[in-house]
């Protein structure tokens, strides 16, 4: 998942934050669960610019299944029908594009889609909306104090030029590397120049060979001036003690938010701060017999699994997966959950029928707390969760910290009705 905030962007803009965060949600929740291998890109541009008032185009580009091309002009059709295959096999589109349509419409706007089966999808949204800074403060008046030198280690090129061109634009220079492997050159080149890098933000998201570079760094002193930044997309980075002993001054999360970013940057190198900054942070907690909390995981797309895993671990749970709602039933019959988070729209058996199965099981976990996972935020859908026998819900895409707080409240509940009896 990559997010690209175009610098000419408006910092604050003033429209209806619900329906747009449900139109971009759900278009991002349907990219990721279309495509099993490549990339998801959310973009935000500023197409037209009048005194306070702009034209903003959003684009939710992915390198799935895409469509073919006589079902593209009927895709936000009211009544139109999904493939049944793709429908078994994926879940179906969630919210539906027709309400995204009837939600774009409402806010003045419009809604369409470009695709080459088996290459991709756009979904672009065309929306009118106003400044709500009275500044008119942009991202690109963004500028760090000196020209610093910097190594992106990222081997998605998609990720690595959306990062260089924001680091270009606030004056850094910057060096690229595909593998550990060039990174590592690159570093090794520097040090031979009598020159280093100030800042090296690698990626610790693929594999183990990342951490042992930053490792080997260490070890053979070549990161000696230079400012370590990981990139990490699980929720979480290294552990204290690792940070600690590497070095690592900053912990950001994918996907990035560039001022965030910006604004951390900023204090490392410009000497506003030079504390060790966790964006990851959360608080652990444990069961009232210092066991931990026990989580089933029940999503079918394998990047939300990998955040909601890293995010849990990274609090101190334990959690499982299931691809399903079968699978959750059979782990739920024969395992001890203490919560259960249930995405709702799933192939071979979907979330509302997994939840009412699992309420029919014998014995405590009839009672389990169960979380709707859903991109569907309106009050119907609630209800029918609700209904379901589901004890909550959190509207995709959601936050760490709303994660962290409906997780938090419903094991601390079961806590304390364990105690009870």
């Amino acid at each position: 998942m990559i997010l690209d905030i175009a610098e000419e962007m408006p910092l604050q803009i003033s429209g209806d934050q619900v329906r747009l965060r449900q139109v971009v949600g759900n278009l991002t929740s349907n990219a990721v669960k279309f495509t099993d291998h490549g990339e998801v890109v959310v973009r935000a541009r500023l197409e037209t610019e009048r005194e306070r008032d702009y034209v903003i185009c959003i684009e939710v580009t992915d390198t799935g299944i895409g469509i073919a091309p006589e079902q593209q002009g009927r895709m936000f059709d009211s009544f139109a029908q999904e493939d049944s295959t793709i429908t078994r096999r994926y879940g179906g589109t969630g919210l539906g594009l027709a309400i995204c349509k009837q939600l774009v419409e409402l806010l003045g706007g419009e809604i369409g889609v470009e695709s080459t089966p088996g290459e991709g999808s756009t979904f672009w949204v065309r929306l009118p909306l106003k400044t709500a800074d009275a500044t008119d403060k942009k991202l690109s008046s963004h500028h760090l104090k000196g020209s610093y030198r910097f190594l992106l280690v990222e081997e998605n090129q998609t990720a690595r030029n959306v990062l260089a061109e924001h680091i270009t634009a606030w004056g850094g220079l910057c060096d690229s590397a595909v593998s550990v492997e060039d990174a590592q050159q690159k570093v090794v080149d520097a040090e031979s120049h009598g020159t280093h890098y100030d800042v090296i933000i690698a990626d610790m998201t693929s594999t183990d060979s990342d951490r042992m570079f930053l490792h080997a760094l260490h070890s053979q002193g070549l990161a000696t001036g230079s400012h370590i930044v990981l990139m990490s997309g699980s929720g979480c980075c290294a552990g204290g003690c690792e940070k600690e002993r590497l070095d690592i001054e900053l912990c950001i999360n994918k996907p990035i938010n560039f001022s965030e970013l910006f604004e951390r940057l900023a204090e490392i190198l410009d000497g506003v701060s030079s504390e060790t900054i966790d964006l990851s942070a959360r608080e652990t907690t444990r069961r009232p017999d210092g066991e931990k909390w026990s989580v089933l995981v029940v999503e079918d797309n394998a990047i939300n699994q990998k955040v909601a895993t890293g995010i849990l671990q990274y609090l101190g749970f334990a959690v499982d997966v299931a691809n399903n709602g079968q699978e959750a039933l059979t782990s739920a019959s024969v395992g001890h959950y203490d919560l259960v988070l249930m995405d709702c729209q799933m192939p071979v058996l979907d979330g509302y029928e997994a939840t009412r199965a699992i309420r029919r099981l014998a014995g405590k976990i009839a009672k389990v707390p169960v979380i709707a996972l859903t991109a569907n935020v309106s009050a119907r859908e609630r209800s029918r969760c609700l209904s379901a026998g589901m004890n909550d819900y959190i509207g995709k895409p959601y936050a760490p910290d709303e994660l962290q707080r409906k997780a938090l409240f419903w094991l601390e509940k079961r806590g304390q009705d364990s105690e009870l009896a």
